[in-house]
């Protein structure tokens, strides 16, 4: 959410420029985005206490933030590795940022990958394994598409824990339907629920 919130804050920032680009002084937005634990919670006593966030974390952030040219984003290597599945990134190399003992490896923001990739397990690493252990849920899926192919409307419902392998069984289950030639009037339709989409307050 940080990336793509990122995103469009500098594209309304732009649109924004323009319209008051007459002033002569340009609307100039810089971000720094990084991973890593803090500290929450409210700062000060009275009417002068408000919520905050401090940390290593968010001073590196701001680092990144002071670094960044004018239109950049620029994100640490854990905020790198956790979304280089769906964006593109330039690796500016180690950098020595203010206030840090070692320098920090930088990377900066280009823009979301036209086709994502897998965020986790092997493909994210390029790398591919044959399903073990699910012969029995395949078959069942498989078995329920040649009862709709043959009139019967069917729905099939894949709960478990995270991690346990639903999306693995799901593209498994493409895979075979475009493979096997029983099915080859089949038309595969994906569609994705993200929370993405959801509303952050209210």
């Amino acid at each position: 959410r940080a990336i793509r919130a990122a995103l469009d804050m500098i594209a309304r920032t732009a649109r924004l420029g323009e319209s008051t680009s007459h002033s002569g002084s340009p609307l100039l937005l810089h971000i720094g985005i990084n991973t890593g634990p803090v500290v929450t919670g409210g700062l000060g006593i009275g009417t002068a206490k408000s919520y905050s966030v401090t940390g290593d974390t968010v001073n590196t952030a701001q680092r990144l933030q002071s670094l960044a040219a004018p239109g950049e984003v620029l994100v640490g290597e854990l905020t790198h590795r956790l979304t280089r599945h769906a964006f593109s990134y330039e690796s500016l190399g180690d950098v020595a940022l203010r206030g840090k003992a070692g320098s920090v490896l930088v990377h900066r923001l280009d823009a979301p990958l036209a086709t994502p990739r897998a965020a986790r397990g092997l493909e994210a690493l390029g790398l591919s394994a044959p399903i073990i252990g699910r012969g029995a849920e395949l078959n069942r899926m498989l078995a329920s598409l040649d009862q709709a192919c043959g009139g019967s409307a069917q729905l099939v419902r894949l709960v478990g824990e995270a991690g346990i392998g639903k999306s693995r069984l799901v593209k498994e289950f493409v895979a075979r339907v475009g493979d096997e030639d029983r099915f080859r009037n089949v038309a595969v339709r994906q569609a994705t629920c993200s929370p993405l989409g959801e509303q952050s307050f209210g």
